[in-house]
């Protein structure tokens, strides 16, 4: 929603529910922490609650449950038949799959413009990076984690950096974007807390 326009109308087919975040993170908390014991189930995150990635799944609670799945700590290193835990627990294990993500990295790009494996990106507005001046010679489109439908975002970014191509939109001075990027990043560690995502605000 912009916030500099005047008025805005917004037309719905069917309506729309528009709860303010304070009132859904006290209501996730509340409906979580009450019909989901995450002690009992081993997956009590030491971060809060809208600090941490989700994992969405509506068998896992069973499975753990019923003994088909085990939750344990961290791996601390290998063994030659299997794997030492972080509560020093051994494990004698067939094989490791490793579900990490994906790692980010640009190779090409000088580090000084783009950390590799970084998620602190700070690029302007989750696209250009301010070190580049206000030419704007290289974009990263889709370097975002978000609520809802992704190519959206991917194609407005990408339409955005068409336009500063062609030079029919000007970006800022590089103080400037690394000033509006400072305040993003506060704004997102507040709200958040250190993540492990790329998140668009």
């Amino acid at each position: 929603m912009d916030q500099t326009v005047g008025r805005t109308t917004l037309s719905f087919t069917e309506g729309y529910f528009l709860p303010p975040e304070w009132y859904l993170q006290s209501w996730v908390k509340r409906t979580f922490f009450r019909r989901i014991n995450f002690d009992t189930l081993g997956l009590r995150s030491v971060r809060n609650i809208f600090q941490s990635d989700w994992m969405v799944n509506d068998n896992m609670q069973i499975k753990i449950m019923a003994g088909k799945v085990k939750i344990k700590p961290a791996i601390d290193h290998f063994t030659t038949t299997g794997v030492t835990l972080c509560d020093g627990s051994t494990l004698e294990v067939d094989t490791v799959i490793f579900a990490t993500g994906y790692r980010i990295a640009a190779p090409l790009v000088d580090r000084s413009i783009i950390q590799e494996n970084s998620t602190d990106f700070r690029l302007y507005k989750s696209v250009f990076p301010p070190r580049l001046g206000r030419d704007g010679t290289l974009a990263c489109i889709g370097l975002i984690n978000i609520i809802g439908s992704y190519a959206p975002v991917a194609e407005l970014q990408a339409r955005w950096t068409v336009r500063v191509f062609k030079g029919l939109c000007q970006l800022p001075t590089p103080e400037c974007m690394l000033k509006d990027v400072m305040q993003t990043r506060q704004e997102e560690l507040r709200k958040r807390g250190k993540c492990s995502t790329v998140v668009i605000m």
